[in-house]
């Protein structure tokens, strides 16, 4: 029972297809030069996406932190900058209730 509460391999697997997802949809607006309108839908589906895994697994705040972390990490890495990639993450985290 305390190993599944420690196993967070799922969540943080899906943190980083989150930001996979994330940095493509992100690349395609920049490339088209998006209105904020069109930022701020794909933030809406973001967190929608988020708060749909958050209802479909039991997530303790362990499993929340590697989740949040798998996504910052996986975004810092394609260069974004650090402090939208927090905002961001916050917004994921607030997501997962």
């Amino acid at each position: 029972m305390l190993q599944n509460w420690f196993d967070a391999g799922e969540a943080q697997e899906f943190g980083k297809s989150l930001a996979e997802s994330f940095s493509q949809k992100n690349s395609t607006l920049e490339k088209k030069k998006a209105n904020l309108d069109k930022r701020a839908k794909l933030l809406g589906k973001l967190t929608s996406e988020v708060s749909k895994f958050g209802q479909t697994h039991r997530l303790n705040f362990y499993k929340k932190a590697k989740l949040g972390n798998a996504f910052k990490w996986t975004l810092l890495e394609k260069g974004f900058d650090a402090k939208y990639v927090d905002l961001l993450t916050k917004e994921v985290i607030l997501a997962l209730k």
